[in-house]
């Protein structure tokens, strides 16, 4: 049994005073205490610079605590994490043999006592005041139970960075609504708003965030942007990832399809827009390209061939933004299409997992 100790201040509450009138000390004496979850397995090339970034980040001390939670690794993953962590009592290690990542968070997430809960994954990496900020805004306001951030790869393919920037775009129109409903590497949870994962959820941050808006607290994204170290090297790699992570949020969106009575209002708008969106938005853009290809083959080819060309012109290229990015966010539409109908179908003969994702690529 793991005993984790616990630090001075989650049992002391700072006075409540103007901020304006507070020096940098009481500030900080007034930031509530997080405690970070990082599950990993098989990660011994990248699980000493997680533990490096995690030391680095500008919060105070006393008031960061790490569960790292090792989810039975046959290399030498939690050596070189312990190695890296060496002297810091603020590391706590778990293990969870039984596999599986969800397993390995609620194993963590029982074990926590500070009011908020920060998950980031392994392959994250976290600007030096990421914890500072995302507190902030969930301080900010007591219906706010979630807290995401921006999300990009530290390199990856053309096709890969659209993704990407149009997933940063749609997020952001859903943080006006406070119902961002999914939250990528990292995200903050209010710890008294939640009571952790079931054991089938294959989408943990897409699961918070439905749970959350359906307790009726808002889900919210700050303004951080968080480094992924992993990215699908080429496009094979891009659509199977895909596809996997489409089958996984379909799930989470099915699991709360008959509770969306129970949303507010706002948040059952944006629920029930990407449940149909999934299932009957694909179809539509598919139909119409069918459509337009059997009247136009010419065009619809000459139409193909441009959208090819303008995901290998380099990204800061003098064209590249004004005249080839709606082009290339095109393109995402119609290849995301294609994965979202081959996820539908797949779906019920597919058995979708709490994973790990590997690319070699971007490991070294």
């Amino acid at each position: 049994m793991t005993v984790l100790s616990m630090p001075s201040a989650y049992r002391v509450s700072a006075e409540s005073v103007a901020e304006a009138d507070r020096p940098p000390e009481a500030i900080d004496a007034n930031l509530p205490c997080v405690d970070v979850i990082v599950a990993f397995r098989n990660e011994a090339g990248l699980i000493a610079e997680k533990v490096r970034n995690l030391r680095g980040l500008d919060y105070p001390q006393d008031r960061l605590r790490f569960l790292m939670v090792d989810g039975g690794s046959s290399d030498r993953s939690e050596s070189a994490a312990r190695a890296a962590a060496a002297g810091d009592p603020r590391f706590l290690w778990l293990s969870c043999d039984e596999g599986g990542k969800t397993r390995q968070i609620n194993l963590a997430f029982a074990r926590t006592s500070a009011p908020w809960i920060l998950l980031t994954d392994a392959d994250a990496r976290l600007p030096r005041g990421a914890v500072r900020h995302l507190v902030e805004r969930g301080e900010s306001d007591h219906r706010i139970g979630l807290v995401g951030s921006l999300c990009q790869p530290r390199r990856a393919i053309g096709m890969d960075r659209t993704h990407w920037g149009t997933w940063n775009a749609v997020r952001r129109v859903e943080n006006r609504i406070g119902c961002v409903t999914a939250l990528g590497p990292c995200y903050l949870l209010r710890r008294a708003s939640f009571g952790g994962w079931p054991d089938d959820v294959v989408a943990d941050d897409v699961f918070a965030s439905l749970e959350i808006n359906r307790l009726g607290l808002r889900s919210e994204l700050a303004s951080v942007l968080v480094i992924e170290r992993r990215a699908p090297p080429d496009a094979g790699s891009f659509l199977w990832h895909k596809v996997r992570k489409v089958r996984a949020v379909l799930v989470e969106l099915l699991r709360f399809l008959p509770r969306a009575a129970e949303f507010r209002a706002a948040a059952r708008a944006v629920c029930l827009c990407r449940v149909f969106g999934a299932f009957l938005g694909p179809l539509l853009v598919l139909a119409c390209c069918a459509f337009l290809l059997a009247r136009f083959p010419i065009q619809s080819a000459a139409g193909a061939a441009i959208i090819a060309i303008a995901f290998v012109i380099p990204k800061r290229a003098p064209i590249a933004r004004r005249v080839t990015s709606p082009i290339r966010t095109l393109g995402l539409v119609l290849t995301l299409s294609i994965v979202f109908v081959a996820a539908i179908v797949s779906l019920p003969f597919a058995r979708p997992r709490a994973v790990f994702c590997r690319w070699k690529l971007e490991e070294s």
